[in-house]
């Protein structure tokens, strides 16, 4: 089960058998898909690839991690295909959001070369996944230490001009399987109460990343970090920051690098957040049709942590238009603080809201004997913002919907 052009799409009721891959979809747009009441069966009884390794008979995979494509495109099934239908074909879009509902998951595990999983990171995505989240699972006969999700690492292939550049793509890096209910860390016929399961997440596997209050060790076997939510105010969302300038796609202001900043903003245990960003995949080729376009879309999509203070710092002059956005957040309330470094000194105005209808704020004074980190925190509403005269810096604060 594959692509779709629509940006809303509806998938309930299947049951999917002994398939290499089973439910993978790329919707167009930014729109909402719901994955509901579907079961997914990795390796039946009667399956004849049950003890073989090779061709067909390798891995098995669930679901693939969704991930929205710019444009809506017609599929025929019977014409020539040049690619995987689960190939979203260059950049990803801005938005969009998966919510996989009341999906029984049966027979995944790990055996010999037969390493399946529930979950499974799209190879062909490069630049941005959707906010995935995950309720009601139903985990049957299945590995729950090694077999639930894998997350792919991005090769060092991508290091290349007709690729991502010199710098490796960084979508590997910036996924999330949120389970809103802890329902993906639990078998379903574990002996437990459900309201004893705990909220929570899985990451990629990178230290730099994870909070080590509620992050786990890295688990090798699923290339990936598990987080949970024990009822506290911190946990992970999608910041994206992007261009909105007409050079977009020619201004290199790449790699961008997301760092906590100072006291407020101070990873726990000791470590220090750094999630370092690549500008989008190559765009297309140019006029002549034969050389690489060199067109890379300034678009950083990165994970962060809530209620947290961070340093965004990008490699060129900025650009003078740039849009902020925290997606997968669950109220208005979640939301983080943003410090971004000028070259020189600017006039930097902040607006909320969307193009259409955005509002400026107007810059916090800062008045003699006031504590100039207390103007704006994360108490402060939503574009709340102050400008540094001294260092050229715009500080605002940034909130979810």
């Amino acid at each position: 089960m594959s692509k779709a052009g629509a940006s809303r799409i509806t998938l309930k009721n299947q049951v999917v058998v002994d398939m290499p891959k089973g439910i993978s979809l790329v919707p167009a747009g930014d729109g909402y898909t719901e994955v509901a009441d579907n079961v997914i069966i990795g390796r039946s009884i009667h399956s004849y690839c049950s003890s073989s390794c090779s061709g067909e008979c390798g891995r098995r995979i669930g679901s693939t991690i969704g991930v929205y494509r710019p444009g809506a495109e017609s599929v025929s099934l019977t014409s020539k295909m040049k690619t995987a239908l689960d190939n979203p074909k260059g950049t990803q879009a801005w938005g969009g959001e998966f919510y996989w509902n009341n999906n029984a998951y049966i027979n995944f595990q790990q055996s010999g070369c037969n390493n399946n999983f529930c979950l499974y990171t799209n190879d062909a995505v490069t630049d941005k996944y959707a906010i995935n989240t995950y309720e009601n699972i139903k985990l049957k006969n299945v590995d729950i230490d090694n077999s639930v999700v894998w997350m792919n690492p991005r090769p060092e292939s991508d290091i290349a001009v007709e690729s991502c550049g010199w710098f490796v793509c960084s979508a590997a890096d910036n996924v999330m399987a949120y389970s809103k209910d802890g329902s993906l860390f639990h078998a379903h016929d574990a002996v437990f109460r459900r309201e004893e399961a705990t909220p929570g997440i899985f990451i990629p596997r990178n230290l730099n990343r994870a909070d080590r209050d509620i992050c786990a060790d890295p688990i090798e076997s699923m290339n990936s970090i598990k987080c949970l939510y024990p009822g506290q105010h911190r946990r992970y969302v999608m910041l994206v920051t992007d261009s909105l300038d007409g050079d977009t796609m020619e201004r290199v202001i790449g790699p961008t690098a997301i760092t906590t900043e100072g006291l407020y903003g101070s990873w726990t245990k000791e470590s220090f957040f750094n999630n370092t960003l690549n500008e989008y995949h190559q765009d297309g080729v140019d006029a002549s049709g034969f050389y690489q376009a060199q067109k890379r879309r300034s678009r950083f999509p990165g994970i962060v942590e809530t209620d947290r203070w961070y340093n965004v710092t990008y490699t060129g002059t900025l650009p003078g238009s740039m849009r902020y956005q925290l997606q997968g957040t669950e109220s208005e309330d979640e939301g983080i603080i943003i410090t971004v470094p000028y070259v020189r000194p600017e006039t930097v105005r902040v607006s909320v809201g969307t193009e259409d209808g955005k509002k400026e704020v107007e810059g916090t004074v800062h008045t003699l004997g006031q504590d100039i980190d207390a103007l704006v925190t994360t108490a402060s509403p939503a574009g709340a913002n102050q400008w540094f005269y001294s260092t050229n810096k715009i500080k605002f604060s940034i909130k979810g919907s």
